[in-house]
């Protein structure tokens, strides 16, 4: 207590402890609740389990049972991607946006409220995280302009054939897509843009850095054979894809999150 108490988290009040006010802003900050929570659940259990794991290979279920969590979580990467989207939504305004994996729904509402005049359709498969989507777009006014579509990627694809756009988002999603289904993925997805359309991949990549290493090592031990891109193997994917791609641009100083834009041919 004494730890808490020396950076205000909780202060003495006639003898016993209490929530000061710094650590009750903190309890009532969304991303900082979903952090504890994260690192007190599948990341610390991920070593806690680290022995079974590498007997007996992959097998955690942590991407599926904890989706919601995991797209609250994401949002502390939001102040990168919002800039890159802001950049990329200046550079040439989009008119409709499909955004792959849309967690919460932030990234659908910044292009939103960037470009008056886009549509957007989200597409998320963990219904918690949808309907926190589908919250988000009203709060922020822009829901008149949006859809969030409850079902994983390949059947929305499926089920919507005719539907295109000039802007398909993968932001912090494809790494939930084992490598080896990827092409067929962006080429599905490549097949929906428009003659002028471009395709954004945001995406934490496989390095020496910390994080990069502990996400590699949770991805690899989910079900599935999950593992983070690299950025080479990346690019040639979205090139099997008949796509263009540009050199993958860092948008986070000192931390391993890069975006790729990939223009149609």
């Amino acid at each position: 207590m004494q730890s808490f108490a020396s950076h205000r988290l909780v202060e003495k009040h006639r003898g016993r402890w209490r929530i000061a006010n710094r650590g009750r802003r903190l309890l009532n900050d969304e991303l900082t609740r979903a952090a504890y929570e994260a690192f007190s659940t599948y990341h610390t259990g991920l070593y806690r389990d680290l022995e079974e794991v590498l007997a007996c290979g992959g097998g955690r279920m942590d991407v599926k049972k904890d989706g919601d969590l995991i797209a609250r979580l994401s949002r502390f990467m939001d102040e990168f991607v919002f800039a890159e989207l802001d950049r990329l939504v200046a550079e040439r305004s989009p008119r409709r946006l499909l955004d792959v994996g849309c967690a919460t729904g932030t990234h659908v509402r910044r292009v939103l409220e960037a470009a008056p005049s886009a549509s957007a359709v989200g597409v998320e498969a963990d219904p918690a995280a949808a309907a926190l989507a589908r919250l988000s777009l009203e709060v922020g006014d822009v829901g008149d302009r949006a859809e969030i579509v409850d079902t994983d990627v390949e059947r929305f694809l499926r089920e919507r054939p005719g539907e295109t756009f000039d802007f398909v988002l993968l932001a912090n999603v494809i790494y939930y897509a084992p490598i080896r289904d990827r092409a067929v993925l962006l080429r599905a997805l490549a097949d929906r843009l428009n003659e002028d359309g471009r395709l954004v991949v945001v995406t934490t990549f496989l390095s020496d850095d910390a994080f990069s290493r502990h996400f590699d090592l949770l991805l690899r031990s989910q079900d599935g054979a999950l593992e983070l891109p690299d950025t080479d193997v990346l690019c040639g994917q979205l090139r099997e894809a008949g796509l263009v791609p540009r050199a993958p641009r860092r948008i986070a100083a000192g931390q391993p999150l890069i975006a790729v834009v990939a223009d149609r041919r």
